[in-house]
């Protein structure tokens, strides 16, 4: 009996040096400028999985992010309309079969185009203006937004604007960041610039290659009245865009553009 007890008392004092040990080993870790704030923060991450806060006041990273994601949109209101969208970076030789199957089912949708593809292939915005759809602006070099600066931002959607306007002769009022990525600085110089930043409600992931089923699969799990439909000029989208346009056409669904949506 008096020999487990021992046992019980060895294994405990290892147990209180250990902890001990390793409590020192992590305070050692700190600089010696370290504050208990900055330790108080490391635990709080460590002890959260995604190294939030469970409960944020108005000051933090959260309550911005409520309020940054209440700029961009992504679906506007539901009503018996859809707005396609078509990012355009690439792929010129998919746009001549897009604007002649829009144009079979009368639908007019919204294309964003970068700076460099405007300014290389000025006669391909011209087509898409011509035909009566409307022109975003997409960046001018397709960088990734949140890794570059405020002005850099700035000097993207400027650049583009100057291309895009000298082609159609008119502003474009939305933006639709490369890659989807945004925060609060991508969007507020968006803003200031007088643009409005615009995601999606359904990504076809269409430059992933998929089957036609499987973007036809995607869109029909999202789309609803008011969806934005996001696309770019590939060969699976020109395929299987003709079965999307019927499948509109049958939801009583109207085809227009970003702008034509939210007004």
């Amino acid at each position: 009996m008096m020999k487990v007890f021992w046992i019980r008392v060895k294994w405990l004092r290892y147990g209180v040096l250990t902890g001990i040990s390793l409590a020192g080993l992590w305070a050692l870790s700190y600089p010696l400028t370290a504050t208990w704030s900055d330790i108080k923060e490391q635990f709080t991450q460590l002890s959260s999985r995604e190294g939030r806060y469970a409960s944020a006041p108005e000051s933090s990273p959260l309550a911005l992010d409520k309020a940054v994601e209440e700029k961009v949109l992504r679906s506007g209101p539901k009503v018996m309309k859809v707005a396609l969208m078509v990012n355009v970076d690439w792929g010129e030789e998919y746009i001549g079969p897009l604007l002649t199957l829009l144009e079979q089912h009368q639908g007019r949708v919204t294309f964003f185009i970068t700076g460099r593809f405007a300014q290389t292939k000025p006669e391909w915005v011209q087509k898409i203006h011509a035909a009566g759809h409307e022109i975003g602006n997409h960046g001018f070099s397709h960088p990734h937004p949140t890794r570059i600066s405020e002005q850099a931002n700035r000097e993207e959607l400027e650049k583009t604007e100057e291309q895009l306007t000298k082609i159609t002769g008119k502003r474009s009022n939305w933006f639709a960041p490369p890659y989807g990525e945004y925060d609060s600085k991508v969007v507020n110089v968006a803003q200031k610039q007088g643009f409005r930043t615009v995601l999606w409600t359904v990504d076809t992931a269409d430059w992933t290659n998929p089957t036609s089923q499987q973007w036809m699969g995607r869109v029909q799990q999202g789309i609803g009245p008011g969806a934005l439909v996001l696309m770019h000029p590939t060969k699976v989208t020109v395929e299987t865009l003709p079965e999307l346009l019927r499948y509109c056409q049958k939801q009583g669904w109207q085809l227009v553009t970003l702008s034509e949506l939210m007004q």
